[in-house]
């Protein structure tokens, strides 16, 4: 609460890896109770602070249905996105995420924040 308390934190920039989720790393399906326990201990911080992430390694969980990557992520958080994904997330193993949440820039104050995704494809 003391985060949540501190008026001099106006936004909070995440590198990824929020919650976690991933249930094994044998399936990497998502976990939504990690995720629902990840934003239960975040709210009092998140009802005052704007955050700000970009996809790491753990928000790569397969959707258990359709095995696309990023389902939860897509959901959980809504960033600039600088347009519709053009490409269906890719299926494990190869987990290719190309625009939607994938990366985004935007100015906040004198700051130009800039979010890369290592998931976006290279070729």
């Amino acid at each position: 609460q003391s985060i949540a308390n501190d008026k001099s934190i106006d936004v909070i920039l995440s590198p990824g890896d929020m919650s976690y989720a991933n249930a094994s790393p044998r399936d990497c399906q998502t976990n939504h109770i990690k995720w629902e326990s990840f934003f239960e201990r975040m709210e009092f911080v998140l009802r005052r602070i704007p955050i700000q992430t970009c996809p790491g390694n753990h928000e790569i969980e397969t959707d258990a249905l359709s095995r696309e990557v990023f389902v939860a992520y897509e959901n959980y958080f809504h960033m600039p996105q600088v347009k519709k994904v053009e490409m269906s997330p890719s299926t494990y193993p190869f987990y290719d995420y190309e625009y939607g949440n994938a990366f985004y820039s935007y100015t906040y104050g004198a700051a130009r924040i800039i979010s890369l995704s290592s998931h976006s494809s290279t070729s």
